[in-house]
């Protein structure tokens, strides 16, 4: 992280601070509860109070009942406020252990929220919820449940965007706990975003019958992958089995107007068992001109040096070539590619950049880091490490909420009951 510059003047040493746009971190929001799990998730939500800037909400979230009780905090963009809690239904329900912001589906103009509760008992013990709150009234718009024990519907949530063109995006929403043979190890639907139908269902299917695999534990949008004008969708099994090295994990990319499989991505080079190849993943952006974006894959378990470092890998979305890997690197217990993300253009290169977190670990007292890379060269172009204890929680691309003209980036330090608002240090500087 840049320091700032010291001047020797006359004998006297002169501390010249960077402008606004330089400063690492732009803002501090607090926990409204006090509360060591927030942070656990975050999301971008676009305008939700009329003022031209984009706002976000965090999660509260606990694996058991805590007082006080599971919550999502929305907050302004603009100035860190508060706009708006939403309260978990029932105590253990895990609200707001993921969360997605999926544009404006009721039409009235302002942009809605996906939140997972994937302990809610509706249906049977942890069967699990999820539901898109009204950005305006916090009022229920949709609700899909689990339909058994353990289902744990509303484990992880996606907004890919606009599959069929009615101007809202669709939603996935894995099952976690759900099984339906041959498949096993969770369920993933794409629901209808104007209505909540039921588009597709995915499952391992007939090549495997491990429950471990994990799948659907991380969700995007792909883009556009095969030409055919259609978003099309990205799937992690981070613990999927390999015959000879063990569950390395992997990503499935699929037809947004089929459901067919397109192709699966895994590590080929250096594969090893628990590596958690697709622990993390984004896509929908082109990074080198080809009209076909590219992916990111992170592998928090990733060893190649022989420690568990992490990893994040950038694929082509045309060939499925590797075009660079970035290891994670000994500062502590955590590892990299818990989070990955395209951040917009920090370097004013006219490319998007992208971005890794290094997340903590679960370790009492220790702080992560996030990187963020050229996606013209995929140099690093700066690492983001303030202390803040358990800092790396979460990591969100917010756009610019500062109005400085640099996109900003949203980092969760559950540890010490806050998200910062971070700019990249020297960006375009």
């Amino acid at each position: 992280m840049r320091l700032p510059q010291l001047e020797l003047l006359a004998g006297v040493l002169i501390l010249t601070p960077f402008t606004q746009a330089q400063l690492p971190i732009q803002r501090v929001v607090d926990s409204p509860d006090d509360s060591t799990a927030f942070g656990v998730a975050a999301t971008r939500l676009g305008d939700v109070d009329g003022d031209l800037v984009a706002d976000f909400a965090v999660a509260d979230t606990t694996a058991i009942p805590f007082t006080p009780p599971d919550e999502v905090h929305v907050f302004s963009g603009a100035t860190g406020a508060l706009l708006a809690t939403y309260v978990e239904e029932n105590a253990g329900d895990n609200f707001g252990q993921t969360l997605v912001g999926v544009g404006d589906l009721d039409g009235d103009l302002v942009p809605d929220l996906l939140v997972g509760a994937p302990g809610h008992d509706f249906g049977g013990t942890a069967a699990g919820k999820a539901k898109v709150l009204s950005g305006a009234t916090g009022a229920e718009l949709l609700a899909f449940h689990g339909t058994a024990n353990l289902h744990a519907m509303g484990s992880t949530l996606a907004a890919p965007g606009d599959l069929d063109g009615d101007g809202k995006s669709e939603l996935l929403i894995a099952a976690a706990g759900e099984n339906k043979a041959p498949s096993w190890g969770g369920i993933v639907r794409l629901y209808r975003g104007s209505d909540g139908a039921e588009l597709f269902e995915f499952g391992n299917g007939a090549s495997t019958h491990d429950i471990a695999e994990g799948y659907g534990q991380s969700l995007a949008g792909a883009g556009d992958l095969d030409g055919d004008g259609v978003i099309d969708l990205l799937i992690g099994v981070p613990a999927r089995h390999d015959s000879i090295h063990g569950r390395t994990g992997a990503v499935e990319a699929r037809s947004g107007a089929d459901g067919s499989l397109l192709f699966v991505l895994s590590d080929t080079v250096h594969p090893v068992s628990n590596q958690a190849f697709g622990r993390s993943i984004a896509g929908g952006t082109d990074l080198n001109g080809d009209g076909v974006p590219e992916i990111l894959v992170g592998t928090s378990g990733d060893k190649e040096t022989g420690q568990v470092l992490g990893a994040v890998f950038v694929i082509d979305g045309a060939t499925q070539n590797v075009l660079a890997k970035h290891l994670g690197h000994a500062a502590g217990p955590g590892s990299l590619g818990h989070h990955v993300a395209f951040v917009g253009d920090v370097n004013g290169d006219g490319f998007e950049d992208y971005a890794g977190g290094y997340d903590y670990g679960g370790t009492i007292g220790y702080s992560g880091f996030v990187q963020v890379w050229s996606g013209a060269d995929h140099a690093l172009l700066d690492e983001l490490a303030t202390g803040a204890a358990g800092f790396g929680s979460c990591l969100v691309a917010l756009g610019d909420v500062t109005g400085d003209g640099l996109p900003d980036l949203l980092v969760g330090a559950k540890q010490d009951r806050e998200v910062q608002l971070l700019s990249v240090a020297g960006a375009r500087g």
